[in-house]
């Protein structure tokens, strides 16, 4: 998330409905952890999920690529 986006922990996150994907006002989930990137241009955010995951039968699961070191 860019650093001028102003976030806190508690606060609840929901779907944009910018990608007509899915619709706008969805819950996410809840922020439980803010911080700064590596690089100090970002916020790392974590997100509690508001589903009850052991409970779904799919899921998609979005993570980092690790990029090699170049030396």
């Amino acid at each position: 998330m860019p650093l001028s986006d102003t976030l806190r922990t508690g606060q609840r996150v929901l779907t944009s409905g910018m990608s007509r994907r899915y619709p706008r006002g969805i819950p996410v989930g809840t922020i439980v952890r803010l911080g700064r990137d590596a690089g100090g241009l970002t916020q790392e955010v974590e997100v509690a999920p508001a589903a009850r995951l052991s409970r779904l039968r799919h899921v998609f699961v979005m993570s980092p690529i690790a990029l090699p070191e170049t030396p």
